[in-house]
């Protein structure tokens, strides 16, 4: 074990090359693509150069180098693959990695080479699960026969939709965009709820706690292991007066479609995240290779770890002793936001084929970063510039990201209200908008925050901080309430209970209380420590 086996150039560079590539073919099959792109097969190439050079790297080193570089090689390509995503796994690799390393030396090449050429057919011959790659829309058989003396009903969920208080007006084009919203939803005969709050900073919290008009303060609290309800006491009161109910959701985060419990007669799932989506919208090749292998790159956990490390531990420690290094960049390969057109069009389609008795319930991905679009909805052509609104969880923004976030984060808000508006002409063109009763709200704040709500950093969470994270929009056109706009401090599950309430004659009584949040434990799981609102506006500044 002291000597090196005899080495050899060609078939070392041949196991670096089908180590490397094995898991990128897993990628691209697994994400639909296509391998016959130009970006694909460049980035098949680039790592094929990545091999000789770390063959030749190997060259200068004698027994230890190899076994250290093999054993990194071995561990950081298997970190891209399905059931390594987590560090014990990855210790457990390396480990394992190093021993045969050490015991078999070369020999372990050889063996590993073998198997990966079996893993690269297999995964080429046979089928594997694949990424959600395009929208979908399943229909099921409704016994519940449709109730044409019923008005529809319309509820747009626009994850991370601030509200009128949660958009500062010290920054970016705050203050118009707060005017322009009132505006829009006023005239259009909305009642918008200003100060309206989410007891969650988290979408799975708040929109099952929202729908269950509940305030758990355990985190996952209406999941189990998987990612669909335990229970929706909204979608019961809906078909128990009657409604028949359209959903349309994303696929990853919370699944809505219970058709064995509830009259669901048709359910449209767009990806939350989707390759492909990148494809026929003019961007160049080198704009393609980048973004795909960004998107790659994030699949590793050795990267996340690294990336985490650097941003978490390495830059604020050199910070402080006043040496700045650049922010590690790519943090983000999402393409949800891109679908927001999509998803308003075939809403407007379906309202206008099903308008009486029918529940429509659409949980949009808008304005939730990343942020892809100009304020009139025009496609930011430069895919690496997508931001979203904090950098690598858990490092958050400073002054000055916030105020570049924010701009974009506003130019969305107002592409996803320009939908709205569209969607409402549509409804006027039909004679069907004096009926309809809309209901639109956000989950929580935009996020665009200096200081998430964590238990053990209580102390420095302001007031504005709150607002970033928990002021969400509400807004309501229904008959018996005014088109206006008020400021009183109300969780969302307050106002939406009000609004059932008229809707179906139900009683959903939630007991008025001290406002408060929930701050996030260790680990997002587990009971989560209330912060009261008085309590910010005694201590905090408004920052």
């Amino acid at each position: 074990m002291t000597k090196l086996t005899k080495y050899s150039f060609s078939n070392n560079f041949l196991f670096y090359i089908l180590l490397f590539i094995a898991p990128f073919i897993y990628y691209i099959k697994y994400t639909v693509y296509g391998f016959f792109n130009a970006e694909v097969v460049l980035l098949l190439v680039s790592l094929i150069v990545v091999a000789f050079i770390i063959t030749q790297f190997e060259k200068l080193f004698g027994w230890v180098g190899h076994i250290l570089i093999a054993t990194a090689a071995i561990v950081i390509c298997l970190s891209f693959l399905p059931y390594f995503k987590t560090n014990t796994t990855v210790l457990l690799v390396f480990f394992i990695a190093l021993v045969l390393n050490v015991f078999l030396e070369n020999h372990i090449r050889t063996i590993l080479s073998i198997m990966l050429v079996v893993f690269i057919f297999s995964t080429l011959v046979f089928p594997i699960k694949h990424q959600m790659s395009s929208y979908t829309e399943h229909h099921f058989p409704v016994k519940q026969p449709r109730n044409n003396d019923l008005p529809p009903v319309i509820h747009l969920m626009l994850d991370e939709h601030a509200g009128i208080d949660g958009i500062p007006t010290n920054i970016a084009q705050g203050k118009e965009l707060q005017t322009e919203l009132e505006s829009v939803y006023n005239k259009n005969g909305f009642h918008i709820y200003g100060a309206a709050y989410s007891h969650y900073v988290q979408t799975f919290n708040s929109v099952s706690n929202l729908i269950n008009f509940s305030n758990k303060p355990e985190s996952h609290y209406y999941f189990k292991h998987n990612s669909r309800l335990t229970q929706n006491t909204y979608f019961k009161l809906m078909a128990q007066k009657g409604y028949r109910i359209r959903v349309y959701q994303f696929n990853r985060l919370i699944d809505y479609c219970e058709p064995d419990q509830y009259p669901i007669e048709s359910c449209f799932d767009y990806p939350a995240a989707n390759l492909n989506s990148i494809k026929g919208l003019g961007f160049s090749t080198k704009d393609k290779f980048l973004f795909i292998l960004k998107s790659y790159l994030l699949w590793s956990h050795v990267y996340a770890m690294f990336q985490t490390s650097y941003q978490y531990y390495l830059a604020p420690t050199l910070s402080y002793f006043g040496v700045d290094i650049p922010s590690w960049g790519w943090y983000q390969a999402r393409t949800s936001a891109i679908l927001i057109p999509v998803i308003f069009q075939q809403i407007a389609h379906d309202v206008k084929q099903h308008p009486y008795g029918t529940f429509f319930y659409a949980h949009i991905l808008g304005p939730h970063n990343p942020y892809v679009y100009d304020a009139n909805c025009q496609l930011i052509k430069n895919p690496r510039s997508w931001e979203i609104n904090i950098s690598a969880d858990p490092v958050m923004n400073t002054a000055e990201t916030r105020i570049e976030r924010y701009t974009l984060y506003e130019n969305q808000v107002r592409c996803v209200t320009k939908q709205v508006q569209m969607l409402l002409a549509d409804l006027k063109q039909a004679g069907i908008y004096k009926k309809t009763i809309i209901i639109v709200n956000g989950d929580h704040g935009s996020r665009i925050t200096e200081n998430l709500p964590v238990e053990k950093l209580k102390k420095q969470f302001s007031l504005q901080s709150y607002r970033d994270c928990f002021n969400a929009f509400f807004a309501v056109k229904m008959p018996g309430i005014a088109a206006s706009t008020s400021f009183e401090t109300k969780s969302i599950q307050q106002l939406l209970a009000k609004v059932v309430n008229k809707i179906t004659g139900s009683k959903i009584s939630i007991k008025a209380t001290n406002p408060y949040v929930y701050m996030l434990t260790p680990g997002y799981h587990g009971k989560m420590m209330p912060l009261y609102y008085d309590q910010l506006l005694k201590s905090k500044p408004n920052t």
